[in-house]
């Protein structure tokens, strides 16, 4: 008992001291100000808790009348308001009885506000905010009200500058001072509590308010990666009259309400249509609901953190995705590395979100948005940026989307393209080389293409309306017509357009499908491969209405096209006299000899081997090539023949070896 009297008293003698030291000092004071029914008091004492009946009340000493006027009439800085309320009550830690000196909490604010009352704190405080532009986001209701709210977050981030002073005058600078040791002074140690928890990369609920601030580059999670966004408000806990501080009095308490573990910031990021736009939008992060308010959690655990918690290969990630987006902004072909190696090393996407867009003006403004985010505001970026050289530098490096608008040209349609698996396509040169195809043949195609890209690229237009390239390819199945196409793509770098006639023609509108490819195809300087052409191209009957309009339709297509259109035909029979001098030039195939479907083997096996190396015994394949290329087989029935040994040592559990071969080889018969 007797303990428990001596320290009421010591922490009295404390508090006069406090306030005979802020007396002394003369340029502020703290008013406490405690709501009660019939309204607002003021007092210069700090509240106490007093006896009432079995529970306590807060009370207080030192009554101000006019707490506005008490500002000027002293000359203060600035003047400190803290509010608490008088509906709160305590029950002490033990009955009261004759515990006289039983503990009781120490009464906290609800708020806590400092009105700037002198012209010079002001002055000093607006050219503090003036200094850059994240400097005026980072002090809240300083312009407008001249009053900062606690818990002062901005002067925790501020706290370290050395030049906080300069540009000041004497006067403006003494009052600026006086300010900054009184905040040193009542928020040091919590600072410098959430400054060791920071740099041990954990967090607390009470020190999360001071994570972020506006100007960060905050990194969250989307799907089994991470984007990046620019924080524009500080966090904010999504609860009112739930303060950051807490007196080292109160013991930890367990979360009960979920909207007491839920904070909230905004920010924005970059979506793109051909166009750039800001998307503001409000994130929220969580923390478990059985942590307490002390609790510590890895700061990279939660759903949102600042870029500068995050890893190197973090960092890394978002600068290599700023530079590839800022590549392909302007529409670019390019290669994507695939999930599923055994299906295929890379896809190729050309990205080209200007196109989708013309084709599809609801894709885009809000993208993807995650769960833990709300889309506020979109806001279109100043055509200027987009027309940059160079890549922007940090932040905006950092903020692009994760996904871009990519179409698939094999399988015909716009996919959601992940910007970090996009490469540099790595054409293959020597793909002529591979295979068996005669040389003549080889060589001719490879000039006149080359030719007329030449025309087309001399002047960067065409030289008449009717200047485009049309190649007609006829021959047996798997003789090589489509590798020819493929492997000329691939030695001349163009993007690679094939479309099934027998498809397009079952088309209600067969011109206005095929002008939408040429469209495509010219935009994109893509190779157009039309397969089955002779649904086209075959001489029309007296009554075969349909095929003359298809013939028509394809006619009036093609004017005007002048790009690059190669025609496949397995059995053309006579060709239609009106198509005739719109194709340039006529390539027949014949049937694969043995030394030629020897070439086309070991073309088939070198592929096979960049794919699933480990799962095929090449050393052994290689000796039986020889005996392969005596079946008199075509290229598509050379890849049935792979894969079915593929699959028959896979069900076997073994590396698919030549006996796997000749076993698909022996059974499977060929219509």
């Amino acid at each position: 008992m007797l303990q428990a009297q001596i320290t009421v008293l010591s922490n009295e003698n404390q508090l006069l001291r406090l306030q005979l030291r802020d007396a002394k000092r003369g340029n502020f004071a703290i008013f406490h100000c405690i709501t009660e029914e019939e309204g607002e008091k003021v007092y210069l004492g700090r509240p106490r808790w007093a006896r009432c009946g079995e529970s306590f009340v807060l009370k207080a000493r030192f009554p101000v009348q006019y707490p506005e006027a008490y500002g000027l009439y002293k000359c203060l800085h600035f003047v400190v308001y803290k509010t608490y309320s008088a509906n709160v009550r305590a029950q002490p830690s033990k009955p009261l009885g004759r515990n006289i000196g039983s503990r009781m909490p120490e009464p906290h604010p609800d708020s806590e506000i400092i009105k700037l009352v002198s012209q010079d704190l002001m002055r000093a405080m607006e050219k503090v905010a003036n200094t850059d532009e994240a400097t005026q986001g980072m002090i809240p209701g300083l312009v407008c009200d001249k009053e900062l709210r606690a818990p002062h977050l901005w002067w925790y981030h501020y706290r370290n500058r050395v030049n906080m002073l300069d540009g000041l005058t004497p006067s403006q600078a003494d009052a600026m001072q006086s300010l900054l040791q009184w905040l040193d002074e009542v928020y040091g140690t919590s600072h410098n509590r959430v400054d060791d928890q920071f740099k041990r990369g954990v967090v607390s609920a009470s020190s999360m308010g001071y994570l972020i601030h506006p100007g960060d580059v905050l990194v969250y999670r989307s799907e089994d990666s991470f984007e990046a966004c620019l924080a524009t408000s500080w966090l904010q806990q999504d609860a009112t009259g739930v303060s950051t501080e807490r007196p080292s009095e109160v013991p930890p308490r367990p979360f009960h309400k979920e909207s007491e573990r839920r904070w909230k910031v905004e920010a924005w990021s970059y979506r793109y249509t051909g166009e750039f736009y800001q998307t503001i939008k409000r994130l929220s992060i969580q923390l478990d609901a059985k942590s307490t308010h002390d609790a510590e959690i890895s700061i990279t655990d939660l759903d949102v953190f600042p870029l500068r918690f995050a890893s190197q290969e973090v960092r890394d990630l978002l600068e290599r995705r700023g530079k590839t987006f800022w590549d392909c902004r302007n529409g670019k072909y390019v290669s994507c590395s695939t999930k599923d190696t055994n299906y295929a090393p890379e896809q190729r996407y050309m990205i080209d979100c200007r196109t989708y867009d013309n084709i599809s003006q609801t894709y885009g403004l809000s993208g993807n948005v995650a769960h833990n985010e709300e889309v506020l505001k979109v806001m279109r970026v100043t055509p200027a940026f987009i027309d940059q050289e160079d890549a922007p530098s940090e932040p905006d490096l950092y903020l692009f989307p994760r996904t871009v608008m990519g179409y698939d040209l094999e399988r015909k349609r716009w996919e959601d393209v992940d910007v970090d698996r996009i490469r540099d396509i790595a054409w293959n040169k020597n793909a002529f080389s591979h295979r068996g195809t005669e040389f003549e043949t080889r060589e001719l195609t490879q000039a006149i293409i080359a030719s007329h890209i030449a025309s087309q690229t001399a002047t960067g237009m065409p030289q008449s309306k009717d200047n485009g390239l049309v190649m007609l390819l006829q021959g047996a199945t798997g003789t090589g017509k489509t590798f020819t196409v493929e492997r000329a793509a691939e030695v001349f770098e163009r993007p690679l357009y094939i479309m099934s006639c027998s498809d397009i023609c079952k088309l209600r509108y067969l011109e206005d499908s095929l002008k939408e490819v040429f469209s495509l195809a010219k935009a994109w300087g893509c190779i157009v491969l039309l397969a089955e052409a002779e649904a086209l191209l075959e001489w029309r009957t007296f009554n075969d209405t349909a095929q003359e309009a298809r013939v028509s339709a394809f006619s009036h297509a093609l004017k005007g096209y002048d790009g690059i259109l190669i025609l496949e035909s397995n059995h053309l029979g006579e060709l239609d006299e009106a198509l005739k001098p719109l194709i340039q030039l006529v390539l027949h195939y014949e049937p694969l000899t043995q030394p030629q479907r020897a070439h086309v083997w070991r073309d088939l096996f070198s592929n096979l081997k960049l794919l699933c190396g480990n799962e095929i015994d090449f050393d052994n394949i290689a000796g039986y090539v020889d005996e392969l290329a005596k079946r008199e087989m075509n290229g598509h029935q050379m890849q049935s023949v792979i894969t079915r040994a593929r699959q028959l040592a896979q069900f076997q559990k073994s590396k698919m070896s030549a006996g796997h071969l000749q076993s698909v080889v022996k059974l499977i018969h060929f219509p």
